[in-house]
């Protein structure tokens, strides 16, 4: 989605003739044998009966059926079976709640490790992180976040089905957010445009033309010196692109591609005794020191707002096209502008 100083940057380069621009299962008490763990026993040799036969009525047909698909072999098998079923049972009955508090200070006590370990027993936590299933949105930028939130869920004792619909509520929370905050820059992006259109005034249209031309110009570089993984020219996204303008401001944005778009035309720096037709006359760290200094003064209020409309965005607008203006004759040098 572009921002409004996108559309007006294209819409300006379509009309002066250019391109646009712009869960895992938990094993059942006992395992496959005799029920809670009890040793799978053969009926006696020669077809003798088993031990329970003289105690069991003839006529339970609740009892013998069970018993005789059981196959406990011995006494003890029986003993070890229900002695297992029954501290099973003592810990799924001692699950009261989470086990874990949150403190007066906000941070949180975890409770003790048969507490802890009863708990994750009854709610079914993998053995691992890898086993939730955690959906992430197509195209992700941050793939990693899958992982991270499998850990933490582990680390949590949070079942499956929990962590799966937990995961669906973030994205969906964070896709509300995005659009949000996408709703608010276009709406400060529209104030900075509205506010260019006042101070270029007539000649908006054909500036605007040349931004969108520096924008391209921008686009091609960077293409250029940051192919893909198959060898493809890399593309600025556009969150990329919203993030340059946000942190610039729109007018400064777009003047800023106005001057690359300008491409070799020198500015008019007379009456600075550091600025020439050529540029900025001091080696490059000096340029750049000073880029920083009225950046960082303004970032930190040192600067007003009538101190920057007067004097000192003019000054950083020009420090920005000599380096620019820099900068393009290297890539010219280079060959970068063929």
């Amino acid at each position: 989605m572009s921002t409004p100083a996108a559309s007006a940057m294209g819409d300006a380069g379509r009309a002066a003739g250019g391109p646009a621009g712009g869960g895992q299962t938990q094993q059942q008490p006992g395992g496959g044998g005799p029920a809670g763990g009890g040793q799978t026993q053969q009926p006696p040799a020669g077809g003798g009966k088993p031990f329970w036969d003289a105690l069991v009525p003839a006529n339970d047909a609740e009892l013998r059926p069970w018993l005789a698909a059981k196959n406990f072999g011995t006494p003890i098998d029986l003993f070890k079976a229900h002695r297992t079923l029954e501290t099973e049972a003592q810990t799924l009955r001692s699950v009261k709640a989470y086990p874990a508090t949150i403190e007066q200070d906000g941070s949180i006590k975890a409770g003790d490790e048969n507490a802890i370990r009863a708990w994750r027993q009854f709610a079914g936590v993998p053995e691992k992180p890898e086993a939730y299933n955690i959906p992430m949105p197509e195209g992700s930028p941050f793939p990693q976040l899958k992982e991270g939130m499998a850990k933490i869920f582990h680390d949590a004792g949070v079942p499956p089905a929990m962590a799966t619909r937990l995961a669906i509520g973030y994205n969906e929370t964070l896709g509300k957010l995005q659009q949000a905050y996408e709703a608010h820059e276009n709406a400060e992006s529209e104030r900075g445009l509205q506010a260019l259109r006042d101070e270029w005034g007539a000649n908006f249209g054909e500036r605007a033309a040349i931004a969108d031309r520096g924008w391209r110009f921008l686009q091609a570089q960077y293409a250029r010196l940051n192919p893909g993984a198959d060898g493809k020219p890399g593309q600025l996204s556009d969150t990329q692109k919203r993030v340059l303008e946000s942190s610039l401001g729109t007018p400064t944005f777009m003047k800023l591609m106005n001057a690359i778009g300008a491409g070799n035309k020198e500015g008019s720096f007379a009456g600075d005794p550091n600025l020439n037709q050529g540029g900025f006359q001091g080696g490059e760290s000096e340029l750049d020191q000073q880029i920083d200094r009225i950046y960082k003064d303004r970032s930190e209020g040192k600067i007003t707002d009538h101190e920057w409309r007067t004097t000192k965005e003019a000054e950083y607008m020009k420090l920005l096209e000599a380096k620019a203006q820099r900068q393009q004759a290297a890539l010219m040098a280079a060959g970068g502008g063929r």
